[in-house]
């Protein structure tokens, strides 16, 4: 489409990056006249790609409603106090059970500080691999599966569709959580916006040469430096990273989490609609 209006001349054309990551890890070959991005961070890839069009940083329009609800009061999911823990959307039996098993320990030898406690795993909603050994959660003590995924908890979620109650169940998961656990996704970004605190799990790879996903991936550099983000590259030391969440009384410097965060993802308080038509309306009268 792009191709084709370059060629003709007769039309203005704008691309909405509505994923992430994708102009980190994807050439475009041919080039809009503009294009609209998450945050200021994404204009790293669009320079390597001399991109001479006209950019936009307007967020996006799903995490809108993580935005307007997280101010509000919600009824916690469970009757125990949880931690959550983000899967990834590529996922590896052997390297989740390691980390697990480690979580759970902590957990069993520290019951006096964790009384009614619990970690709930979620696994990632867009499931990359088709043909993967399950996680058995019976024979954790202080783990359990996310019952809202329990009968999607299979590695063909991409057949399933995510809905408007997927989302407002995240988004009640996420803000009535203690802490976050998560891999290398875009989760870290969506418990920043709530503020909270969150230990991104990337364990060093002989596949990246000995390094951490976060320290080949660009996009990753900057939420690494996120005030409420603890980075754990080694199960061992996820105990102590526990003990630090839990026993830590600093107060949350929410100005400073969301000066961050807005460079990886903007918001102006106002609604995605808003400001996509107030772009619409510059590209109209150009």
């Amino acid at each position: 489409t792009i191709r084709y209006f370059n060629k003709i001349k007769q039309k203005k054309a704008l691309m909405l990056s509505e994923n992430w990551d994708n102009l980190y890890s994807r050439y475009m070959v041919n080039q809009p006249d503009f294009i609209s991005i998450w945050g200021e961070q994404i204009k790293k890839p669009l320079k390597r790609q001399k991109f001479k069009g006209k950019i936009f940083t307007i967020g996006t329009p799903r995490l809108d409603s993580y935005f307007i609800e997280r101010d509000k009061k919600m009824k916690s999911p469970f009757n125990f106090n949880y931690a959550v823990f983000f899967d990834r959307a590529d996922p590896r039996l052997e390297e989740n059970e390691i980390i697990l098993k480690e979580i759970d320990n902590y957990l069993e030898k520290n019951k006096n500080k964790y009384k009614n406690f619990k970690l709930v795993f979620r696994p990632h909603p867009y499931t990359l691999i088709h043909e993967l050994e399950l996680i058995n959660f019976n024979k954790y003590k202080n783990i359990i599966l996310d019952p809202q995924m329990k009968s999607r908890y299979t590695f063909n979620l991409p057949d399933s569709k995510m809905t408007t109650g997927d989302f407002k169940y995240s988004i009640k998961l996420i803000k009535n959580a203690q802490f976050i656990i998560s891999n290398a996704t875009s989760v870290t970004i969506e418990a920043s916006i709530f503020y909270k605190k969150v230990i991104l799990y990337s364990p060093k790879k002989k596949f990246y040469d000995n390094k951490r996903l976060i320290d080949v991936s660009d996009q990753f550099k900057d939420i690494a430096r996120f005030p409420n983000i603890k980075i754990c590259d080694d199960p061992k030391k996820i105990g102590s990273l526990f003990k630090n969440l839990n026993s830590s009384k600093k107060n949350i410097q929410k100005k400073e989490i969301d000066r961050f965060r807005n460079k990886v993802i903007f918001s102006d308080g106002k609604k995605f609609s808003s400001r996509i038509l107030n772009k619409i309306s510059y590209i109209l009268s150009w």
